[in-house]
């Protein structure tokens, strides 16, 4: 019936996935548990921004850029600052957003294909207050009064898959990138030297993701979007910098046994060894 790959891909998509998987081999020829390559490029915005980077896994691209209020710290927390993070996603990156950000159209019955903004910015943002990135009274400006409130925007530039992944380690990148200008006090208001010296913050923990497509009993590391948009499911495992645990998300998919739980574990840590150095190098640009 079919006479040709791209035929098949083109009317059954699912059913060429599946076909090349059972041959042990992926439609874009990289092994099981191999990743794209990754590239992390920081200060990409020098101008009106105070931390920024690019993040590529394959194909897949997003910059980021941190932007800086000062506001008043809540009561309970007299001495703290605070995160927050938004995504954009617009129809350059894919062709199932608008203008607006809104996913507009299913392209696919997935787990992970043409994810909505929205519920990857609330992955990120969550996952990065989960680790406590930042030790957040180390913004405090005066205690009680004011305090950096540090805004990290995430555009993506193109969606091919992964975006969580690209999302998250933009963010983090973005954050290690971080430079707070010196403030000073004038007639009891806090104003900031934009010319004078600017201080770098240690990053108090440093995630890592990683996301697994699942595919009957197959695990993709990294999916592509072709492979995302007839996924059953997807697993993504988030670690720090010392290979310890901060989260385990897991959405559709058949339940994972115990072996395939400890592989992907091991995955996941080999993904630090080779990104955490990486990002941690990211603190010593100037």
């Amino acid at each position: 019936l079919f006479d040709s790959i791209e035929t098949l891909q083109a009317l059954n998509p699912e059913k060429h996935l599946s076909k090349f998987l059972k041959e042990n081999v992926r439609p874009c020829k990289r092994p099981f548990h191999t990743s794209r390559p990754v590239t992390i490029l920081p200060s990409i915005l020098p101008r009106n921004t105070h931390g920024s980077s690019l993040v590529s896994i394959g194909n897949t691209r997003a910059v980021s850029a941190i932007t800086l209020q000062i506001g008043q710290p809540a009561p309970s927390t007299p001495r703290r600052g605070d995160i927050d993070v938004s995504l954009h996603a617009g129809p350059l990156c894919h062709p199932s957003y608008d203008p607006a950000g809104r996913r507009v159209s299913d392209t696919g019955g997935g787990a992970a294909g043409a994810r909505d903004p929205q519920a990857v910015e609330s992955f990120v943002q969550r996952s990065v207050r989960q680790a406590d990135v930042l030790d957040l009274e180390d913004l405090c400006v005066e205690e009680g009064k004011s305090a950096w409130r540090v805004h990290v925007s995430v555009v993506i530039l193109n969606h091919d898959g992964n975006v969580e992944d690209v999302a998250m380690l933009a963010a983090i990148a973005a954050l290690a990138n971080l430079k707070l200008p010196e403030t000073f006090l004038e007639d009891g208001k806090v104003k900031v030297l934009s010319s004078g010296r600017k201080t770098k913050l240690e990053l108090k923990c440093l995630p890592v993701p990683l996301s697994i497509g699942l595919f009957d009993d197959k695990m993709l590391v990294d999916p592509t979007e072709e492979e995302e948009e007839v996924l059953h499911g997807v697993l993504t495992i988030i670690m720090n910098e010392k290979g310890n645990l901060i989260s385990v998300n897991k959405v559709g998919g058949n339940i994972l046994s115990i072996d395939d739980m400890k592989a992907a574990m091991v995955l996941a840590r080999n993904r630090v060894k080779l990104l955490a150095p990486v990002i941690k190098s990211l603190q010593s640009e100037e």
